[in-house]
């Protein structure tokens, strides 16, 4: 996820150089982007668990 936050820098550093309110608009949507999905990835599912029993000890062949 690195890449996402070099490449919205870049994207800023030019967009500010160059006074291109749109350049920069989107650099900010890319790292809000990047940032988000860093966080997600991070903590999105951190305590979900998951757990099953099965309703009976044992099954027959046959069994639905």
């Amino acid at each position: 996820m690195g890449d996402w936050i070099a490449l919205a820098g870049a994207m800023a550093v030019v967009a500010v150089v160059a006074d291109a309110p749109g350049v920069l608009l989107v650099a900010v949507l890319t790292l809000g982007y990047g940032s988000l999905t860093t966080v997600w990835t991070r903590y999105g599912m951190r305590r979900v668990e998951y757990s099953r029993r099965l309703g009976t000890g044992r099954a027959v062949a046959g069994d639905s």
